[in-house]
């Protein structure tokens, strides 16, 4: 997960941000970035796509775990190998909020 962009700050203007990322039972998060609007991690995960799907939430450290600045599901299909790729975040309500950038690159690892 590189980077994310327009997010929505939060109403105090505090609020660092991470992303959480769940990739069937896998589940992590980046770092806390200190910009919770255009948070950089460039951040490296490694795991086994054993379901299709990606889930990306962002969420502000200091707002209510159950709300989050925005969000997205995706097939790992659709994201190209080996390039930086945006993808739309939306809110609970379905409003466009921003967007998180990430790269994926595909291993092979023989025994």
């Amino acid at each position: 997960i590189l980077r994310a962009h327009d997010l929505p700050a939060s109403t105090s203007g505090l609020g660092d941000v991470f992303a959480q990322l769940q990739l069937g039972d896998f589940t992590t998060r980046t770092r806390t970035a200190n910009d919770p609007v255009n948070p950089v991690w460039e951040d490296d995960f490694t795991f086994d796509v054993t379901d299709p799907y990606m889930v990306l939430v962002m969420r502000h450290e200091s707002w209510d775990p159950k709300d989050y600045a925005g969000a997205c599901k995706f097939a790992m299909r659709d994201i190209p190998f080996g390039e930086a790729s945006a993808v739309q975040l939306r809110d609970s309500q379905g409003i466009a909020s921003g967007k998180v950038v990430l790269k994926v690159d595909k291993l092979q690892v023989q025994a």
